[in-house]
């Protein structure tokens, strides 16, 4: 039984239970994925996973601030097709899942958001994304440049006004040292 937009089915002791009607699956366009394109270039903020000079054949992953996350193909450090793209409403598109006209088989045309945007829109989208912020990278610091947790339990003891938790030793034999934690921090 089907009634409204919903389908019912026959539930327990023949009641009728309602399940919602699945959703359609769509995919984002072309058209859609070079409009953003069009707003990067325009100006708006993204960052990128690594930048430019470190790719000479691969992906470049970029998150938009709208919202968009796009992977752009560089291939032998020049722009490249755009190989997939994620809409903020989750819709996803694939190089290769759009045609100009499937009909004609293996001769149909992908379509690539990248290759839709004028010349000069592209050369501007190269230029942006070789000069791109990329995502903070995780901090590296030396071995030596490590703090010990003993060390840093004696600092704050000491910037507390604590007692100095030493071997033994007294706080004159200790200042150089203290000097050399200090300068560190």
């Amino acid at each position: 039984m089907q009634g409204r937009g919903k389908f019912f089915y026959g539930g327990l002791a023949g009641k009728s239970v309602e399940t919602p009607r699945p959703a359609a699956m769509s995919r984002c366009c072309a058209s859609e994925i070079a409009a953003a394109l069009e707003r990067l270039i325009a100006g708006e903020a993204f960052l990128a996973d690594r930048p430019w000079q470190q790719i000479w054949w691969g992906v470049m992953r970029l998150d938009l601030l709208s919202g968009w996350r796009l992977a752009i193909g560089i291939e032998r450090d020049q722009l490249g097709a755009c190989q997939s793209a994620t809409a903020p409403d989750g819709r996803t598109w694939v190089y290769g899942c759009q045609r100009d006209d499937w009909t004609l088989g293996p001769q149909a045309r992908v379509l690539d958001p990248v290759a839709l945007l004028p010349a000069a829109s592209r050369r501007a989208l190269e230029q942006r994304l070789r000069t791109a912020c990329c995502w903070p990278a995780p901090l590296q610091q030396e071995a030596a440049a490590l703090i010990s947790l003993a060390q840093l339990q004696r600092i704050s003891g000491r910037a507390k006004g604590g007692p100095l938790q030493s071997s033994g030793s007294t706080k004159d034999e200790k200042a150089p040292r203290r000097a050399k934690l200090q300068q560190g921090l």
